[in-house]
Formats: C-alpha cells, sequence, structure tokens
C-alpha cells in the first residue's frame, strides 16, 4: 500500500471528466451502478449533483445492506457476540495486549473484543476518525439518508448477519494480517483515504482497482466472494421496469471478478458517465449543474424502512466498536 501510495501521490489527479458511476439499459429498464467511498473528511466537497438528480428519479435504492437494519440494536448486539467468539482462534498474547492499550488510550472499551477482525476493524475506525473521517458523510450513507426523505426503497443485497459474517469468515492468519496491519506505525491513514477520495473523485477505476489485489488479506471474502453473491440480484433489477440506483464499495467494481466485468460476461455493457455527455440545467441563476438525460419515469415507491438512530452514550466516548457499520473494511 505504501509503495502504490508513493507512486500516486506523484502523478498529478486532474479535475473529473468522468463520475464514478456506470449506466445500463435493458428493455424498460435502467441501472445505474455507483462506486461509493464510506466516510469523507468534513472540508471534503459535496456530492457531484449527478448522484442526487440519479437518485431522485429513481425508484429504488440498492445499498451492500439496509443501514437502517445495520444501525439496529439487534445488529449491534450481533456484532459484539461475534466479536467476543474466538472459535478456539487466538489473539498472540503482545500482539492482542498491543491492541488494548492502544484502544483504552483512545478511550474506547476494548475488552469484549477477542477476535483478530473485531480489534482489527475498531482499530481502524479509530484511526479514520481521528483524522476526521466522518462517516455520515460517506457516499452512500447520505444517498441512503436523502432517500428516506424522498420516500424512494430500499433493498440490501445482504441483510445485517450475511454482512457482519463476512469478517470473521476471512481466514484466521488473513485476520493476523488485518491486525498488523492496524497496528503497524509507519501507515499514514490520511494519504490513504485521501488517495482514495482523489480517485474516486476522478472516476478512475482502473487505478482504484489496483489499491486491492487478490493477495490483500481477506480479498476472497470481502471483495470476490460478495461480488459473485450480488450479481445475480444486480442482473435482476434489470427486469424491473423504472430505475434502479446500485451504490457499492467502489473496489467492487473493478477487476475480472468486480461488478461490471462480471455484467460484461452477461452480455450487458455498463457505460460510465462522463462529463461532456450530461445535459446541463439551470438551477439558479448563473449556477449550472450537470444532469444525466433520464428518459424512465421518476415514479417513487413507499419506504419500507426506517432510520434506527443509536448514538455514543458519554460512557462510551467515540467507541468505534459500536459505530463499526459504516466503517472502511468496505471499502
Amino acid at each position: 500500500m505504501r509503495l502504490l501510495l508513493a507512486i500516486f501521490l506523484c502523478l498529478p489527479i486532474h479535475a473529473a471528466q468522468r463520475h464514478f458511476i456506470w449506466a445500463i439499459e435493458h428493455n424498460n429498464s435502467r441501472v445505474y451502478i455507483a462506486g461509493a467511498i464510506h466516510g469523507m473528511f468534513p472540508d471534503s466537497p459535496p456530492l457531484p449533483p449527478v448522484y442526487r438528480t440519479i437518485l431522485d428519479a429513481a425508484d429504488r435504492l440498492i445499498l451492500e445492506t439496509d443501514f437502517g437494519q445495520l444501525s439496529s440494536p439487534d445488529s449491534i448486539q450481533y456484532w459484539n457476540e461475534r466479536a467476543k467468539t474466538s472459535s478456539g482462534n487466538l489473539v498472540p498474547t503482545a500482539l492482542k495486549s498491543q491492541a488494548q492499550v492502544t484502544l483504552l488510550n483512545a478511550g474506547v472499551a476494548p475488552f469484549h473484543l477477542e477476535t483478530a477482525w473485531a480489534l482489527a476493524v475498531t482499530l481502524e475506525d479509530l484511526h479514520a476518525i481521528n483524522i476526521g473521517i466522518d462517516f455520515d458523510r460517506g457516499v452512500d450513507y447520505q444517498l441512503y439518508a436523502q432517500s428516506l426523505e424522498n420516500g424512494t426503497d430500499v433493498i440490501g443485497l445482504a441483510d445485517y448477519q450475511e454482512h457482519i459474517d463476512v469478517l470473521p469468515s476471512v481466514p484466521f492468519a488473513e485476520q493476523l494480517q488485518w491486525l498488523e496491519s492496524a497496528l503497524d506505525p509507519q501507515r499514514d491513514p490520511h494519504a490513504e483515504w485521501s488517495l482514495q477520495l482523489d480517485l474516486w473523485r476522478a472516476g478512475d477505476l482502473e487505478a482504484m482497482a489496483l489499491l486491492d489485489s487478490p493477495t490483500t488479506p481477506g480479498y476472497e471474502q470481502v471483495y470476490a466472494a460478495r461480488n459473485r453473491a450480488w450479481l445475480p440480484a444486480i442482473r435482476n433489477l434489470l427486469d424491473l421496469p423504472g430505475l434502479s440506483f446500485v451504490v457499492v464499495g467502489a473496489s467492487h467494481l473493478g477487476r475480472a471478478d468486480g461488478i461490471l466485468e462480471g455484467l460484461r460476461r452477461m452480455g450487458f455493457h455498463p457505460t460510465q458517465i462522463e462529463q461532456p455527455e450530461l445535459t446541463l440545467r439551470q438551477s439558479s441563476p448563473g449556477f449550472w449543474v450537470p444532469v444525466p438525460n433520464l428518459s424512465v419515469g421518476t415514479t417513487v415507491m413507499e419506504s419500507s424502512t426506517d432510520l434506527e438512530t443509536w448514538s455514543p452514550t458519554a460512557e462510551q466516548p467515540q467507541d468505534a466498536a459500536q459505530r463499526f457499520w459504516r466503517a472502511r473494511w468496505t471499502p
């Protein structure tokens, strides 16, 4: 990762001419597939207007999982139960102690975390919070919140248990690699997040795909297997009338085992939205915004979900373990 950072940071990233969104049309259906970054800095620019335009026209928003379910008390309890179930794989004492001390020094109670993956994810969340990443400003969560206002139906590609179960399914040796990486003092989380956001804003699928590879710990479980599981559901959206807006982590779209190549193998032709191809409309005097040419009707369905909110109490200051559902582990 540090080598890739060194390479990319030496290259100029030009103003975005492409969006991290692809469109597919089939019969009376249109599907937009967007890659998301799951958090942003406080000073990150707002979402490009095209995201809101597509969402406003969408009949349904499809996410990795329904955030309403994922932030529910049942989901939090399930995560905590999985986080303390080691299945006989014990984290080496020195490594576990180092992780617990790091979390304690940050005001996070770590003693219910018995698994390598849970310690690693909590540390990664802590790194993100420490550099100012706001998960509520993640691309997918912003669109989810707006969908509730719009009354747009929200569909999860997995339920909260399936979503959480991805983490403990990673082989234990690779979980230990996650944990060792999370404790590596040489890492630069700010540069890592900045690079992801720059590549996303530039619509650079090829460069984004280089940030992870089949040799990345957990790659098969977090990326490849989930892509295979999601593809039939995404394909079925092309048989539904109207407009579907699919939003998943940006790293799920590229590479040979990514969502876009999977759809191409099925005979479809995803086309990236490019700035010059968008129609312009004037939303207010002197202010022009790019919008796609949406020919599909804009009828929306009633929301089938309610947002259940949860926030840390004073006894749980910035408890990253309780906030994992919008964490970087699903880039």
